[in-house]
C-alpha cells in the first residue's frame, strides 16, 4: 500500500523524483538540476548544454525515465554529436533499461526500403536518438 501511494505522490509532485532510485548510477547533486527544470516545464523540451565530462546522457536519462514513468510522455527524441550516439544509446540502455533506435541516414534508408517512402521514418519508434547534423541537414 506504501508503494502504491509513493507512487501516486511522486507522479503529481514535481519536487518528488522517482528517476534517481530506478537508475544504477551515482548521482551528483548538479544532475538532478535539468530534472527539476524539466518537472517544470509545460512542456517538456530541454536544451542540456553543459561543459564536456559532466554526464548529459545521465541527465537526459533521468528526465526521460522521469517522464515515462510519470506517463507524460509517450515519445522520446534525444540529440547529441554524431560520434557520441553509440555512447548514448548504451548508457541509457544499462543504466535506465531505455532502449532508443538511432535515427540516422542507414535507418531512413532502411525504412524505406522495408516500408516505402511514403512512410515517415519518425513514426516508427517512441524513442529516437539523432545526431544534431542530421537535424541540420536534409536526410
Amino acid at each position: 500500500m506504501n508503494t502504491f501511494k509513493w507512487n501516486c505522490v511522486t507522479s503529481t509532485d514535481p519536487k518528488l523524483f522517482q528517476s534517481p532510485f530506478r537508475a544504477g548510477i551515482r548521482l551528483d547533486a548538479y544532475q538532478l538540476e535539468p530534472l527539476r527544470k524539466a518537472l517544470q516545464l509545460p512542456r517538456v523540451n530541454p536544451f542540456i548544454a553543459d561543459d564536456v565530462g559532466l554526464r548529459k546522457p545521465i541527465e537526459a536519462g533521468l528526465i526521460a525515465q522521469e517522464m515515462l514513468l510519470r506517463k507524460k510522455v509517450s515519445r522520446i527524441y534525444l540529440s547529441c554529436y554524431s560520434s557520441m550516439l553509440l555512447q548514448w544509446k548504451e548508457e541509457l540502455e544499462s543504466r535506465f533499461g531505455l532502449t532508443f533506435e538511432i535515427l540516422d541516414k542507414d535507418y531512413m534508408k532502411q525504412v524505406r526500403r522495408e516500408l516505402g517512402f511514403g512512410v515517415n521514418p519518425w513514426s516508427t519508434q517512441t524513442r529516437f536518438l539523432v545526431s544534431h547534423r542530421l537535424l541540420i541537414n536534409e536526410a
